[in-house]
């Protein structure tokens, strides 16, 4: 039986699944951090390397006997830069294709089961790519978070973190985020201890980021600075999404599909809908589609185009059972 590979990796995670010939998953897990312009290549190495050795351990006795090396007919792969699971794949497997989809084209493939569109990122980093027929055609930002990355998980965890401190302070508005900061960060005395836990780090970008999850829990909590920073990050990635449909000579007749990836997304249903709003604006016949699946899934889509040439709606829904841990429909039912 072929098996086939997928990763996805990045500055917080490493998703990897396996699949067989008959597009049903057989395993999946998730591993620490890969990109190496945040961690060493020596780190990155090893995280792959016990990533893969776990993914293979998972496989089923039929696809790779006890004692022996399993053969991976494909390996797909979101390929960024840096270290890539085909680095390290071939010490552990016979591997005897690698195919390099990309980040931008596998946010498209996953996010709206086609090979062309538009993909707005707002992970640890932010970015947006335009994507036809599974290649990647330009991008906008993407120049990390001294420089960039507006909207991104760093960009409003560090709002998120500035507002606390002003209104622990006197210098800004009182807000949950305030005494949620100091739950979430183990803070004992004062917000000053949070200078340690942020520039003592290896990776600063960690423990800012981080705060997303207190931005989220305050935002469902109703907290008006919570909320405000959403609305702010939600009209920075819209008006990069509308920078991109500019640079490729799209008018307000465009009628490109247009996704979203990345953990920011998942934080509070507002992001979105404000997002979707202001495009619709100015774009009002774009195709917003809320992703299907996580970008791991895009080597899965990509083996169903090869193979049938689309993915019909038949097709789609079987793989968002057969695939069901990786699907994100429930991160934005409230906007449907």
């Amino acid at each position: 039986m072929a098996v086939y590979f997928c990763a996805d990796g990045g500055g917080t995670k490493l998703l990897m699944l396996a699949f067989d010939e008959n597009l049903r998953l057989l395993a999946g897990v998730r591993g620490p951090a890969v990109t190496t312009t945040y961690i060493t290549p020596e780190l990155a190495r090893e995280n792959l390397a016990a990533t893969l050795r776990q993914l293979i351990d998972m496989l089923p006795e039929t696809v790779c006997p006890a004692g022996q090396r399993p053969r991976v007919a494909c390996l797909y792969q979101a390929s960024a830069g840096g270290l890539q699971a085909g680095d390290v794949l071939p010490e552990l497997a016979d591997v005897d294709e690698i195919v390099n989809i990309g980040e931008g084209p596998c946010g498209v493939l996953a996010g709206t089961a086609g090979g062309t569109g538009v993909l707005t990122l707002a992970g640890t980093g932010s970015d947006c790519f335009y994507v036809e027929n599974t290649k990647r055609i330009t991008a906008v930002g993407g120049f990390g978070p001294v420089l960039g990355d507006e909207g991104s998980g760093y960009d409003l965890g560090r709002q998120a973190l500035c507002a606390a401190i002003q209104a622990d302070e006197g210098r800004g508005p009182a807000t949950l985020l305030r005494d949620y900061i100091f739950e979430d960060y183990g803070l004992k005395d004062r917000m000053w201890e949070l200078v340690y836990q942020v520039y003592d780090s290896p990776d600063s970008r960690k423990p800012v980021a981080r705060a997303t999850y207190t931005l989220a829990r305050a935002a469902k909590d109703g907290d008006a600075v919570a909320l405000d920073i959403l609305e702010r990050g939600a009209r920075r990635l819209a008006g990069d999404t509308m920078a991109l449909l500019r640079r490729i000579g799209q008018d307000e007749t465009c009628t490109l599909p247009v996704t979203v990836s990345g953990g920011v997304w998942k934080i509070h249903p507002l992001l979105w809908r404000n997002y979707r709003r202001l495009l619709l604006e100015k774009y009002p016949h774009l195709q917003l589609q809320p992703p299907h699946f996580e970008p791991v899934v895009a080597g899965v889509i990509h083996r169903v185009l090869q193979q049938e040439g689309t993915v019909s709606p038949a097709r789609l829904a079987q793989l968002k059972v057969d695939f069901a841990p990786y699907v994100l429909d429930g991160f934005f039912a409230e906007d449907e």
